[in-house]
């Protein structure tokens, strides 16, 4: 019966899912929580492995059709948790509307806490209740094969736990400044050199996604893109080189690294050559492991969090 305590207990943790967060909207400092969506089917289903639970407590005894149908439901928990996990992180670079003003509001969609937490609810349910059915199979129950009935999933979700705690809370060593002004080097004259040759889908790869989103989709940034480098070569001139010069100022703040990266950028108008002076904001937020860029020409700091409003305060633009 210990199996069904700790199936109550998963249970109970999906079902405060439902009144958590599953999508943050930063430009809002809004949250979309699970009851307003799908949330509440999920509360339903976990109420039923909660039915269930206490069913099996009152009748002093594991029941092999409560527990097939509780690990169903708590590996369908966990499978729709992670389709919306991936979901959400495909949908922030390919993020699509016809409508810019939605684009504008939704920049910056992430995941939030409460789709992980119905994540472990799920998994929690789906063990405990698989091994539940296990043991109501088993005729003969030794104390080893009982202590392991607990230990073993315990063990999985312990271990999923740690990956999520590690990726999220434990940022590890931070990279050097000698790192950071080559990966800056690398990143901004491949971006450069994607603008320069019109691979205007390689260089939207490098832009923060939260501007990508603001445009409404990847597709009609690259339209615009493509018509503002229009203009300006026939106006101003072409691009022939972009070169990284130096890193101006570096902000940490947990896994959210953010820094100022000066470029110059080398213009030729009929044979005639002239530089401009760049800054680009560099973003990372998994602790250094990824970069995204947000070029700063022209921008202010009001202008500058209109798309990406976890810009850091001591960032000096």
């Amino acid at each position: 019966m210990r199996l069904t305590y700790f199936t109550l207990f998963f249970a109970a943790i999906g079902n405060i899912a439902t009144f958590l967060p599953w999508v943050y909207y930063p430009k809002g400092n809004t949250n979309l929580y699970g009851y307003v969506g799908d949330g509440l089917i999920t509360g339903f289903l976990f109420v039923l492995v909660t039915v269930f639970s206490f069913y099996e407590l009152y009748k002093k005894r594991d029941l092999q059709l409560n527990k097939i149908i509780s690990g169903i439901i708590g590996l369908l928990m966990l499978i729709l948790a992670v389709n919306n996990i991936f979901e959400i992180e495909y949908q922030k670079s390919n993020f699509e509307t016809d409508n810019p003003f939605i684009g504008a509001a939704f920049a910056g969609f992430t995941q939030g806490i409460g789709l992980y937490v119905l994540g472990i609810g799920g998994l929690g349910v789906f063990l405990f209740s698989l091994f539940g059915y296990l043991k109501c199979r088993s005729n003969k129950e030794t104390t080893q094969s009982k202590k392991l009935n607990i230990v073993i999933p315990l063990s999985i979700i312990v271990l999923v736990i740690g990956i999520f705690l590690r990726d999220k809370i434990f940022t590890g060593s931070a990279p050097s400044e000698e790192a950071l002004s080559a990966i800056f080097k690398k990143d901004v004259e491949a971006m450069g050199k994607c603008l320069i040759t019109g691979d205007y889908d390689c260089f939207i790869d490098y832009n923060h996604p939260m501007i990508v989103q603001s445009y409404g989709s990847k597709s009609e940034m690259k339209h615009l893109l493509n018509e503002a480098m229009r203009t300006f070569r026939d106006n101003v001139g072409d691009y022939s080189k972009i070169q990284f010069q130096d890193v101006e100022q570096v902000e940490r703040k947990g896994k959210n690294i953010q820094a100022v990266v000066n470029q110059d950028v080398t213009i030729v108008k009929e044979m005639n050559e002239s530089i401009e002076h760049q800054k680009v904001l560099a973003v990372s937020e998994d602790g250094g492991h990824s970069w995204h860029y947000i070029n700063l020409s022209g921008m202010d700091r009001s202008r500058i969090e209109k798309y990406y409003p976890a810009l850091n305060p001591n960032i000096k633009i």
